[in-house]
C-alpha cells in the first residue's frame, strides 16, 4: 500500500475526553469511537468487580445474567483487540516505518496476549457460578477480575497516550473510517449493550469536547451539541444486568 501524504497539521479534530481516559492526543483524525469503547470497557469491568463481591452466592438467576453479560463483554473486547492486531497496528507500522513506533506497537500486541487468558479464566468462573454456588470459585473470580482490570487499565492508558498519538501522526480520517468499517464494526447486540453513545451520556466535570463521529456521535453533531466536559455513561440496563452492584 502506498503511503499517503502525512496528515495536515493545519486543522485538528476536537478530541473526545471521557471520565477515566488517560489522554486524547491532538491531530486531524476523529477517534471518538475508540474512546467510547475504552470508556465502556472500563465501566463494565468496574461493574463486574462490584457485582462479583456483592452478588449472593445462591442467586443463580443473577449469576446467569452476569455470565451472559461477561460473554458479550469478553467477545467484544476480543474482537476489538483482534481488529487492532490485524488492521490498525500493521497499517501504523507500515506508515511509521520502524524505530520507536515499532516498539510501541509490539508492546500493544504483547499486552493483548496477557489479557486474553484472564478473559477466558473469568468466563469459566462465571459459568461455574451460574451453575452452582462455590465460594472458592467466587474468590478466584474476584482475583482474576482485579488482575484483569489492572492490566486493561494500564493497556488502555498506554494506547491512549502512545498508540493514538501514532494514529494522529500517520493516518488520515479516510484511513480511520476504512479501518472502522473493516475491522471494528460491532453487531447490533454488542453496539446497544456495550458501547455507550453520546446520546446517552451526561456531563460530570473536567475539560474536553466530543466532536462529530460516524455512528453514535452523528446525532450529537446533527444537534450541534458540544461537550465542554468529560462525560459519563448512563446505561439503561445496568441495574438489570448488575442488580447487586454499586451504581455510580
Amino acid at each position: 500500500m502506498t503511503a499517503p501524504s502525512p496528515p495536515s497539521t493545519a486543522s485538528h479534530a476536537e478530541q473526545l475526553l471521557l471520565r477515566g481516559q488517560a489522554a486524547a492526543p491532538p491531530g486531524p483524525v476523529d477517534v471518538a469511537g475508540m474512546y467510547l469503547m475504552h470508556h465502556a470497557f472500563r465501566r463494565d469491568l468496574d461493574l463486574f468487580t462490584a457485582a462479583t463481591a456483592a452478588t449472593p452466592i445462591e442467586d443463580r438467576e443473577c449469576w446467569t445474567r452476569l455470565n451472559r453479560r461477561w460473554r458479550l463483554f469478553s467477545s467484544t473486547l476480543h474482537k476489538h483487540h483482534r481488529g487492532e492486531d490485524s488492521g490498525l497496528w500493521p497499517l501504523l507500522l507500515e506508515r511509521a516505518r520502524g524505530g520507536e513506533p515499532a516498539t510501541v506497537l509490539a508492546a500493544m500486541s504483547a499486552e493483548h496476549q496477557h489479557i486474553d487468558p484472564l478473559l477466558h479464566a473469568c468466563g469459566s468462573e462465571f459459568t461455574a457460578l451460574a451453575r452452582t454456588g462455590d465460594a472458592q470459585v467466587r474468590r478466584d473470580l474476584a482475583g482474576h477480575i482485579a488482575e484483569l482490570r489492572d492490566l486493561l487499565q494500564a493497556h488502555l492508558a498506554h494506547e491512549e497516550h502512545d498508540a493514538m498519538a501514532l494514529v494522529q501522526a500517520h493516518l488520515t480520517q479516510h484511513d480511520w473510517e476504512r479501518l472502522d468499517k473493516e475491522h471494528f464494526a460491532l453487531d447490533p447486540a454488542s453496539k446497544a449493550t456495550v458501547k455507550p453513545s453520546l446520546g446517552r451520556v451526561r456531563q460530570c466535570g473536567g475539560s474536553g469536547a466530543g466532536p462529530a463521529h460516524p455512528g453514535p456521535c452523528r446525532s450529537a453533531r446533527a444537534a450541534g451539541r458540544r461537550w465542554p466536559r468529560p462525560v459519563r455513561c448512563r446505561c439503561r440496563n445496568r441495574r438489570r444486568s448488575w442488580p447487586h452492584a454499586v451504581h455510580r
